[in-house]
C-alpha cells in the first residue's frame, strides 16, 4: 500500500533568508544554492505514479489513479533558477522517466496561503523537464548531493526574492517512485502538496511536511 490521504494545514509563506552559496557544476559556476529541506526526521512512505494506492494495482492509462506531488518554495535571491535537487528514490523498479514540472504559485483566499495552480495549461505551468529512471538509482535521502537534479536553466524562469513559487512532479511509470514528505515542518517558505490527478485537479497539503529538496539560482 502507498499511503496518500492527507489533512489539510494552513499557514502564511514567509520569506526566508538566502542560504550560503555554492559553485554549481550543471548549469554555470555563478550559481548559488537558495532554499532547501533537509531529511531532519521522520519521513512518510509515498510514491508518485499511476497504480492504486490500496493494493497497488497498475493504471497505466491513469485514467483512475496518476498520484503527483509538489512543492512551494519562496526565492531569498532574484535571478535564474537554474537546478533543482529532489529526494527521489527508485526502489521498485521503475522503467518511465520522471517529470518535473515549474508551476503557478496562487494565492488561495479561503485558506490565505499559496497553493499550486490546479490548472494544466501553458498558463500556469511553466515548463518542464525529465530525467529518466537511471537517475534516481543512487540517490540518498541523507545526501543531498545524490539527489537526481533537474537542470531547469532552459526554461528562463526569473525568481523575483520574496516571492512564491511551485514545482510539481510526475510519472506514467506504474511501479511509482518515492518520493517522501520529510515531516519536522522545517522549511518555513512553503509546503508540501499532493493529488490524484486522475480524480481532481485540486491539490492538497500534506500536514506540517515538506519534500527533500534544493533550489539553485543564478544572481546577477
Amino acid at each position: 500500500m502507498k499511503p496518500s490521504s492527507i489533512l489539510v494545514l494552513c499557514f502564511t509563506l514567509a520569506a526566508v533568508p538566502a542560504l550560503p552559496g555554492c559553485g554549481g557544476s550543471g548549469s554555470g559556476p555563478s550559481d548559488a544554492l537558495d532554499q532547501q529541506n533537509l531529511l531532519d526526521g521522520d519521513i512518510a512512505v509515498q510514491d508518485i505514479g499511476r497504480f492504486d494506492d490500496f493494493d497497488d494495482t497498475p493504471d497505466p492509462s491513469g485514467t483512475s489513479f496518476d498520484w503527483q506531488d509538489a512543492q512551494t518554495f519562496t526565492a531569498a535571491a532574484s535571478g535564474l533558477l537554474t537546478r533543482i535537487r529532489v529526494g527521489i528514490l527508485n526502489v521498485d523498479g521503475a522503467t518511465e522517466p520522471v517529470v518535473l514540472e515549474l508551476r503557478e504559485a496562487v494565492f488561495d483566499m479561503g485558506t490565505m496561503t499559496f497553493v499550486p495552480a490546479p490548472d494544466d495549461s501553458p498558463t500556469f505551468v511553466l515548463g518542464s523537464v525529465a530525467l529518466p529512471a537511471s537517475s534516481f538509482a543512487a540517490a540518498d535521502l541523507a545526501s543531498p548531493a545524490t539527489w537526481p537534479e533537474f537542470d531547469v536553466s532552459s526554461l528562463g524562469l526569473n525568481l523575483v526574492a520574496g516571492t512564491v513559487y511551485c514545482f510539481s512532479l510526475l510519472t506514467a511509470d506504474t511501479a511509482g517512485f518515492f518520493v517522501a514528505p520529510e515531516e519536522t515542518l522545517s522549511y518555513a517558505g512553503g509546503a508540501a502538496w499532493r493529488r490524484n490527478r486522475a480524480a481532481a485537479t485540486l491539490w492538497t497539503e500534506l500536514p506540517g511536511s515538506d519534500f527533500c529538496f534544493q533550489t539553485f539560482v543564478d544572481a546577477p
